[in-house]
């Protein structure tokens, strides 16, 4: 079994995503040491658990924005 660092993660996925050309290459893989399929599986299932997180909040949100619609409509 592999770890990722979650921090890692994040500060690579940000940096690619809002710093760099939005592509994730195997040679930027590897120079965190994770070009292997082991890494790229536990990458991938960290992601779809952010992924399930971010999902379940956004709907949470989603329902405080309904119920607070709901308390301004019966004032």
């Amino acid at each position: 079994m592999v770890f990722i660092d979650p921090c890692a993660l994040d500060e690579m996925a940000y940096n690619f995503h809002y710093h760099g050309d939005f592509t994730i290459k195997l040679e930027d893989l590897e120079k965190r040491g994770w070009a292997t399929k082991e890494h790229i599986a536990e990458i991938m299932k960290q992601i779809n658990a952010y992924i399930s997180m971010w999902d379940d909040t956004l709907m949470n949100i989603h329902d405080a924005l309904n119920e607070l619609r709901d308390r301004e409509m019966s004032e």
